[in-house]
């Protein structure tokens, strides 16, 4: 058959030929003339003349244009002569003229490629690569070669196909001959843009440009090639401005495209870190303004330009944490009918959702990016977060464990021979570290991070990590000393200047808690933990007020039939020099055998707050007695507390002794060692003067420990031990000589609800042991109770529960029932 170029395909030639896979071989003229049937003279002659004649009138038809008459022609001869190759060659031929990749495809798997004519294997090569199938390709024209190594076009195809592999090495080598025989074809130069660009080597894509531009000026491919590769080399404005000198080159599509790129550019620009603070979101706010007003320009807002300038506007508006008009512009075009939407989008609008405290939403939005895109490592973190927040513990937890593990422990940074540690895993197991400490697993997460540190000490996100760990765990120096640490590498580490924040607060150091958090304000007001820094701090200087409610019955004669209590704190706002006004209401009455009685008293006084020490003062007063309290509190060093409290008239007076008018008053030390949030040991000492000449002393001590550490269930065991002696017998209250008591506790938590600051948790308390006293047999106490613990808010939280114990008074066993409720609020 003649093989004639149509003059449609002449025109191709003038259309830039990077767009597609399609029309770069359509440029270089890959399988367009040779995959026009053509039929070899010997096998026309061994068909009887009717089926010859019919061979060439489909022929004709090819030829005409009239693909689908012609196909339906071959075909017949095909099923009535499945033996002659040459219709199946011409078949596949057609069908490549006719576009229909995907058939040829198929119908290549039912020939023989060592005995295929080059015009059928160019036809295979030429539709496998539309397919996006370069190895078949590869196949294809590789057996063009091995028999005609100078076939010059099955070579070109080769190299394309290779450099669709994702092989450029290979595609290089045959660019090199085909070059080294014609070094300025300018096809085979088209054709070596191609392959950087497929390589993603734009700087060596516009070398070669400039080749073909020193050839032929006026190349409109290579005019037009060399600008976009430019853009896509990460320089918009310098692109644009050039192609402003070769706008003829350019459609109405290729500017908005370019427009979009030069917006998109900006866009990750924006997250760069920038010399000075106040200009972190300068480039943002550029691609926001300039994709608004290109929004305005494009005429079709339903073309594919006007969707990406929407998709892109998504994204600066959570880079500038617009989160509420990002989603808002999701919804709007989601309405409209807009879907599917790109991974990159879904992950945008899912970490809004997670930043507006949305997390179901984020979960949804962020496992459908990441099963689009699994390789975003941003997408992944997030939908990690958004897991933890929706209350999913274990799917959280197993998420960033598979993060890590799809991540290498090294990687060999092109050209080099030589390893190099995987930032990206070391982050990521960073974060995972830090998960087991946002689910309570402290000890598990202090651990991975100490021993990743000792690994890579010069990790300030590892430190800025291990810092929050010991914070929580209840060592505010030791976290101290890892934000120094960053700080002296890093002065302006965002996560150790939060850091210090919250050590000096944790401490009592308000003051400077508060000097360290402004400047963050100033520059990082939109940041989520400065913002929640701010919160506590607005939390710290309001008023504060508790309120503590119980009562119940009793069968013991000491106690009453029936008691109620009720004491009140309210705390002023803090005054400079770390004072703070408060006032104290408390009232108590019991009904007992004799009489009912009352005890009512009012204090006012000041707290005295600096780093590591809080003292209080105030003076009381109450059914005519005036009382003086001192009181402070001490914690020298991470794990060691101390108290000291002294009352003239002492709140551990029992109400009984108001029967005669009995007072007393108190001295008490107290310390404690706090090995971490799981275990601790306390010791406490109080000597009591009454006025009836009893001087009481009493000595408690107590060890706790958490059994069991689960994601929402908590066992905590306490061994209690108290001592107490008399040195008056035969009082109205109640006043053994020598007392002594054993007491095991176990108290069961679950975490029922949790969303940020709102939580509920049920307690079950249940505890026994012996109780002894001078002089009657010592028998087994017993106690269970069961409360519930509420938190609203950072300003309020409540908890209420009811207990049934069986206490022994003077050898008697005596039941009591009591009821509790708390309250606590700022304001």
């Amino acid at each position: 058959m003649y093989c004639q170029m149509p003059s449609a395909i002449k025109t191709i030639l003038y259309v830039p030929f990077l767009l597609s896979r399609r029309a770069m071989v359509l440029v270089v003229g890959l399988g367009l003339c040779a995959a026009q049937p053509v039929v070899a003279a010997p096998a026309v002659d061994r068909l009887s003349n009717p089926t010859n004649a019919e061979h060439r009138a489909a022929v004709a038809l090819a030829r005409q244009g009239d693909h689908e008459a012609a196909l339906k022609r071959l075909a017949a001869l095909l099923a009535a002569y499945p033996e002659k190759a040459v219709f199946r060659y011409d078949y596949i031929s057609v069908l490549a003229w006719a576009g229909r990749d995907e058939e040829v495809v198929a119908q290549s798997a039912r020939i023989d490629f060592a005995q295929a004519p080059a015009y059928v294997l160019k036809a295979i090569g030429k539709s496998a690569r539309n397919r996006q199938q370069p190895v078949l390709a590869i196949t294809a024209y590789e057996a063009v070669l091995k028999r005609n190594p100078r076939d010059r076009q099955a070579r070109l195809g080769l190299a394309m196909s290779l450099a669709e592999a994702r092989q450029p090495a290979e595609a290089d080598t045959q660019m090199a001959a085909l070059l080294k025989a014609a070094p300025n074809s300018v096809e085979s130069l088209e054709a070596l843009a191609y392959v950087k660009e497929t390589d993603r080597d734009y700087a060596a894509a516009i070398s070669v440009y400039d080749r073909l531009l020193d050839i032929a000026p006026d190349h409109r491919g290579a005019r037009r090639g060399r600008i976009l590769a430019l853009l896509r080399l990460g320089a918009p404005h310098e692109a644009i401005r050039l192609a402003r000198r070769d706008a003829e080159v350019f459609s109405a599509e290729d500017w908005q495209r370019m427009a979009g790129d030069q917006a998109a550019r900006e866009i990750r620009w924006g997250r760069l870190p920038t010399v000075t603070r106040a200009e972190r979101y300068r480039d943002t706010d550029s691609a926001i303004t300039r994709l608004q007003e290109q929004y305005r320009q494009i005429a079709d807002k339903g073309s594919a330009a006007a969707l990406r300038n929407r998709f892109d506007l998504i994204s600066a508006y959570r880079n500038r944490r617009l989160m509420q008009q990002a989603t808002t512009l999701y919804e709007k075009l989601r309405e409209q009918g807009v879907t599917p939407f790109p991974p990159y989008v879904l992950a945008v609008v899912g970490d809004a959702y997670l930043s507006l405290r949305q997390p179901q939403q984020a979960v949804v939005l962020l496992e459908q990016s990441i099963s689009g895109y699994a390789d975003d490592l941003d997408a992944q973190y997030s939908l990690y977060y958004a897991y933890l927040e929706s209350g999913q513990y274990e799917k959280s937890l197993a998420h960033i464990d598979r993060v890590v593990a799809s991540l290498p422990q090294w990687t060999w940074p092109p050209g080099s021979n030589e390893r190099e540690l995987n930032l990206d895993r070391l982050y990521a197991q960073t974060v995972a570290a830090m998960a087991r400490a946002y689910v309570d697993k402290l000890d598990v997460a202090e651990r991975r991070l100490e021993e990743q540190l000792a690994r890579s000490p010069a990790s300030t996100d590892i430190r800025n990590a291990l810092g929050s760990v010991y914070l929580w765990r209840g060592w505010p120096r030791l976290a101290q000393g890892e934000f120094r640490a960053v700080l002296a590498l890093e002065p302006e580490n965002l996560g150790a200047r939060t850091g210090m924040v919250s050590v000096l607060a944790e401490r009592g150091d308000d003051t400077a808690a508060d000097a360290a958090l402004a400047p963050l304000l100033t520059d990082y007001a939109d940041n989520l933990h400065v913002r929640n820094l701010a919160l506590d701090a607005e939390v710290r200087r309001m008023r504060e007020l508790w309120m503590e409610v119980s009562g119940g019955s009793s069968s013991s004669i000491y106690q009453g039939s029936s008691d109620l209590a009720f004491t009140t704190y309210y705390y002023d706002k803090p005054w400079n020099l770390g004072l703070r006004p408060f006032v104290y209401l408390m009232h108590r009455e019991a009904d007992f055998q004799e009489q009912a009685v009352s005890r009512n008293r009012m204090a006012a006084g000041m707290e005295y707050r600096q780093r590591d020490r809080v003292l209080r003062g105030n003076i009381s007063d109450g059914n005519g007695s005036t009382g003086v309290s001192l009181q402070g509190d001490w914690m020298p060093t991470d794990h060691w507390r101390g108290g000291l409290s002294l009352q003239s008239f002492s709140e551990q007076t029992p109400l009984r002794a108001d029967l005669r008018g009995v007072e007393a008053w108190s001295f008490e030390a107290s310390t404690e060692y706090r090995f971490h949030e799981s275990r601790s040991l306390g010791l406490s000492l109080r000597y009591m003067g009454f006025d009836d000449d009893n001087r009481r002393n009493t000595l408690s001590a107590f060890a706790r420990q958490r059994l069991v550490n689960g994601l929402r269930y908590k066992l905590t065991g306490e061994v209690y031990l108290y001592h107490q002696t008399n040195t008056v017998d035969g009082t109205d209250y109640f006043n053994p000589s020598r007392q002594d008591s054993a007491e095991l506790s176990l108290s069961s938590e679950w975490l029922t609800y949790r969303y940020y600051e709102k939580s509920m948790r049920q307690r079950l308390v249940v505890g026994a042991g012996p109780s002894s006293q001078q002089g009657v047999d010592t028998k087994v106490t017993w106690s269970v109770g069961y409360e519930h613990h509420w938190s609203f808010s950072r300003q309020l939280s409540m908890s209420y529960g009811i207990s049934r114990a069986r206490p022994i008074y003077d050898g008697v066993q005596e039941f009591t029932t009591r009821g509790f409720l708390n309250l606590y609020a700022r304001f």
